[in-house]
């Protein structure tokens, strides 16, 4: 299977978790192509990705919305972006208290709306409000051969780690892009706008689709980027779990995520 890199030229804090219950509500529209309890497990997700993110503070980006709409698959999209969010935090416990179903406007379409309270544990201690970034892809549609940059918007020094999922029933595996042999340097000594890769004549990630996702139209992947105070060794892949539970090693005010999506078009 390929990946889009292609080659073109100690902490001191406290040891508590932090876990919080929060109250989430999520819908979904669903449609007769599937069951009342179909739709409204898709709605339990929604509710899931809402309280995740309530305690991470990491919300879906306007770029991301618009790839799930792009994307076609909601149940797909909705799926996905559940499985990055729970790179953020451990769901301890969840309790639907409320499920509601009614008609919409749409004929022979229905909408499930779930109430759920969630128990989460997001990590050591709490975020550092000035410790941030920002981070921009080079576009947000691609077709397979396009070259895929990054800007950062940094609001302190950090060592950045990037990585790349390619969604597959079987691929359950982030893919480290950055740093990379080519350019193992990933601390940024000052705030503000940075660029990877820093230099395009050295290197350069290139787009590219496997074999399963060449039978679709169109496909969405998925970029985590994690910024970290100070140096951590990160493996070359992860399972979501096990970064899962490598990122909740990191106190939070020593670390910050962000989660970017983009679609390739193969028609």
């Amino acid at each position: 299977m390929r990946y889009a890199l292609i080659i073109l030229i100690a902490f001191t804090t406290s040891s508590v978790a932090d876990e919080q219950e929060v109250t989430a509500v999520g819908s979904h529209i669903y449609g007769p192509d599937l069951s009342k309890n179909e739709g409204c497990g898709l709605a339990k997700k929604q509710a899931k990705i809402i309280a995740m993110e309530k305690v991470s503070g990491e919300t879906m980006s306007s770029e991301e919305r618009q790839t799930c709409t792009e994307q076609g698959s909601n149940s797909d999209c909705i799926y996905n972006r559940l499985m990055m969010t729970e790179t953020e935090g451990r769901f301890i416990s969840q309790e639907v208290i409320n499920r509601t179903t009614k008609p919409t406007q749409l004929a022979d379409h229905m909408k499930c709306t779930v109430t759920m309270r969630v128990s989460i544990d997001a990590g050591i201690g709490k975020p550092d409000p000035n410790f941030d970034f920002e981070p921009k892809l080079s576009q947000q549609v691609f077709v397979e051969g396009d070259r895929l940059n990054f800007t950062l918007n940094t609001t302190a020094p950090m060592y950045v780690a990037i990585f790349l999922w390619k969604p597959s029933p079987k691929n359950d595996v982030l893919k480290k892009i950055f740093p990379n042999k080519f350019d193992n340097d990933h601390f940024f000594a000052n705030s503000g706008k940075v660029s990877i890769p820093k230099n395009v004549d050295q290197y350069a990630f290139q787009v590219s689709v496997d074999d399963i996702q060449s039978k679709k139209s169109f496909v969405a992947e998925h970029i985590k980027f994690i910024a970290t105070k100070k140096k951590i060794n990160f493996l070359s892949e992860y399972s979501h779990n096990k970064l899962q539970k490598k990122l909740m090693e990191i106190p939070r005010n020593m670390r910050r995520t962000k989660t970017r999506s983009y679609t390739i078009s193969l028609r």
